[in-house]
C-alpha cells in the first residue's frame, strides 16, 4: 500500500473511531456503493475527526470534505483548506487524531495565498517545520481551488469518476455532475443516519461525560435563580458554568426557553425577552 493508504503512518485513532468507517463501509456494500462523498460537518466529523471553527459560520457552501471508498484498500480522503493543515497536528497532539488516511488541500478566499507568503520578520516556527513533513507525508494531489475540484480530483484518483457514489448533500452531486463526471449519484443521508444510530463505546462515553456536564450546568441554573436576577442573567450564568467544563454554549434560545408574552410568562420551547426581575413566589 502507498503511503496515503490504509497503512499510512500517522498515528491511527482509537479502535472505537475505526469502527465507525467499517460500519459504514459494511452499509454501502449493502447498498451497492462504491465510496461516500460528505460535505456536511457533521458526518465529515464523523467519518475522519476532522473540525474545524470554520464549521461554526454555518456558511451554505461546504468547507471540508470527506471521501471514503467502499473498498477497505481505498484510503478514507480528507478536503480541508490549506491554511487548516496545520489544525491536524494541533488535534493529534490534544488526543484526538483524525482518521483520514490522505489528505487533499484546497484553496479559500486568500487564506491560503496568506499561508503561503514568508514572512521575513517572523521566526521559523515548530508547527511550520512539522506542517511541511505532513504535507510530504499524507498529502496527495495539488491544491485544488475549491472543495468540489478537491473531491473530484480524489474521486478521479481513485478510480470512483465513473463508479456509484453516495452524497450526504445532492447539491454537491449535481455541481459535480454538472463537471462533466459520470457517476451514479444517489443519495446517501439515511444511510449516514443509519450508521451513526448505533454507538461506539467511545461515543456512549462521550454521552455519560455530556450528562455530567448538563448535571452541573443546570445546577448552575439553579443556584443562579433568585429574587432580583434577570432571565438573561440566569443564561449568563449557565454559558460561564459551560465555558469553565470545556462545553460549548447553546443558542440562547435552547439554553433557556421560554419568556414572556402580554405580561405572562409561557415555558414553552421558543425565547422571548424577559428582563423584568424575577420575583419570590412568581413565575
Amino acid at each position: 500500500m502507498t503511503a496515503a493508504g490504509p497503512a499510512s503512518g500517522h498515528r491511527e485513532a482509537g479502535g472505537s473511531s475505526m469502527e465507525r468507517v467499517a460500519r459504514l463501509r459494511r452499509l454501502m456494500a449493502d447498498e451497492g456503493m462504491d465510496a461516500v462523498v460528505l460535505t456536511t460537518p457533521h458526518n465529515v466529523l464523523y467519518a475522519t475527526g476532522y473540525r474545524s471553527v470554520l464549521e461554526r459560520w454555518q456558511l451554505h457552501e461546504p468547507l471540508s470534505a470527506a471521501v471514503v471508498p467502499a473498498d477497505p484498500g481505498k484510503p478514507v480522503i480528507l478536503s480541508l483548506p490549506e491554511a487548516n493543515l496545520a489544525l491536524l497536528m494541533v488535534q493529534d497532539e490534544a488526543g484526538h487524531p483524525d482518521r483520514a488516511n490522505e489528505i487533499r488541500v484546497f484553496d479559500m478566499i486568500n487564506f491560503c495565498e496568506v499561508m503561503r507568503s514568508e514572512d521575513p520578520a517572523a521566526a521559523a516556527s515548530t508547527i511550520g517545520r512539522e506542517s511541511m513533513a505532513l504535507y510530504g507525508e499524507r498529502v496527495r494531489g495539488k491544491c485544488e481551488p475549491d472543495v468540489l475540484a478537491s473531491a473530484r480530483a480524489a474521486l478521479g484518483d481513485h478510480g470512483l469518476a465513473d463508479a456509484r457514489i453516495g452524497f450526504d448533500d445532492l447539491r454537491v452531486m449535481q455541481r459535480l455532475t454538472d463537471t462533466g463526471m459520470r457517476f451514479g449519484g444517489v443519495d446517501a443521508l439515511e444511510l449516514l443516519i443509519r450508521s451513526r444510530l448505533v454507538k461506539t463505546e467511545s461515543e456512549l462515553d462521550a454521552f455519560r461525560r455530556v450528562g455530567r456536564v448538563g448535571d452541573r450546568a443546570l445546577a448552575a441554573a439553579a443556584e443562579a435563580l433568585r429574587p432580583g436576577v434577570t432571565w438573561n442573567e440566569v443564561q449568563y450564568a449557565v454559558a460561564d458554568a459551560m465555558v469553565r467544563m470545556d462545553a460549548t454554549p447553546v443558542d440562547e434560545g435552547a439554553m433557556l426557553f421560554g419568556g414572556t408574552f402580554r405580561g405572562a410568562f409561557l415555558p414553552e420551547l421558543f425565547r422571548t425577552r424577559h428582563d423584568r426581575p424575577l420575583e419570590q413566589g412568581k413565575s
